[in-house]
């Protein structure tokens, strides 16, 4: 089945999905992440920003998955459990780097045994796929343990305390540095798939946004941007925690107003519908293809809008063809470890 033939098959296929909310917040993420690194393609640099927003939805969506999961079906062993979240990632990463190295030289960690070791499983070249795997590993005991919606707001507070300890010992705050690649940020975003995991227990309520739901999360949005704008040209700086506490009230109300009838019209609408899909369930490929697409040199020289165009006509379609040759090996070895 082609691209074409599987767009076609969404089209024929207008009905509601179950969590439509999640389809079109992970297409939000991944437009934010691609859109943060494209600032090369743009006439105004700062046009491309919204990548730290996008990940925390990543993470978000995760916890809440895992954790809506969990309460219909308890955690088995664990290496059934992580082997099982594993399977759908590896094969999908592995198929990415070989397509990648066919257009531009994957950045590798070294020669020899070892070196493939740490490109293919661990750490891999992406510090996303890392640090999900940590925090698959992490929060397994606490889906096991099945605990109470408070006990996981405790643990996001208690985190606070070695967040604040490295933000106010080891971070040079006179430049906006909070998403840096240090992994001061994984900690953050392990807060945030916590909050994933406490949004699951109050998912079954989290319904009928109203237009006040909307303005909250239009305000929280202005003053997010806004803050940040202050940060990066020196301004608050000392304050830049801020934008990681606004993320979790953005969080809640964007995971609200996406069940917004006039957003479940367009999930559900032909061809609306079929693109937000399509492209809410290729995000995984997206992100791990766009990385060495957005910099290849001949993209820049021809100019905006040309050069955005061109390297979203690359990107789509070598999503899709990850997406559609790493199913069968995840199957295969999800039944392998069956």
């Amino acid at each position: 089945m082609n691209l074409l033939s599987h767009l076609l098959h969404r089209l024929n296929q207008p009905e509601p999905q179950p969590f439509q909310d999640t389809i079109f917040l992970r297409f939000i993420a991944v437009l934010l992440i691609t859109n943060s690194h494209l600032d090369g393609l743009y006439p105004i640099p700062g046009l491309a920003s919204g990548g730290a927003l996008g990940n925390a939805i990543f993470f978000m969506l995760s916890g809440l998955g895992l954790a809506l999961s969990s309460q219909h079906r308890p955690p088995e062993r664990f290496l059934s459990w992580f082997s099982a979240r594993a399977t759908r990632i590896y094969p999908t990463l592995w198929i990415s780097l070989v397509a990648l190295s066919l257009i531009h030289p994957v950045p590798w960690p070294g020669q020899g045994m070892f070196a493939l070791i740490q490109g293919l499983f661990y750490p891999t070249p992406f510090w996303f796929i890392a640090a999900l795997m940590l925090f698959y590993g992490l929060l397994y005991p606490i889906l096991k343990a099945q605990p109470k919606p408070r006990t996981i707001l405790t643990l996001i507070a208690g985190l606070c305390l070695p967040y604040f300890y490295i933000y106010c010992t080891r971070l040079n705050l006179s430049g906006f540095v909070i998403e840096d690649s240090s992994q001061f940020k994984w900690l953050f975003y392990f807060q945030i798939m916590l909050y994933g995991v406490w949004l699951a227990h109050r998912y079954p309520q989290i319904k009928k946004p109203t237009v006040r739901d909307s303005i909250r999360l239009l305000s929280g949005l202005l003053l997010y941007v806004g803050l940040k704008f202050l940060i990066a040209h020196g301004t608050f700086s000392t304050f830049q925690f801020l934008i990681h506490w606004l993320t979790f009230p953005l969080l809640y109300y964007g995971l609200k107003v996406a069940q917004a009838p006039c957003i479940t019209r367009w999930l559900s609408a032909r061809y609306s519908g079929a693109c937000l899909t399509f492209l809410g369930t290729c995000t995984l490929e997206i992100y791990l293809l766009q990385h060495q697409l957005y910099t290849l040199p001949w993209l820049k020289p021809l100019g905006f809008p040309l050069g955005l165009l061109c390297f979203w006509g690359m990107l789509l379609p070598l999503a899709y063809v990850a997406h559609r040759a790493s199913t069968p090996l995840q199957r295969l070895l999800g039944r392998s470890i069956a």
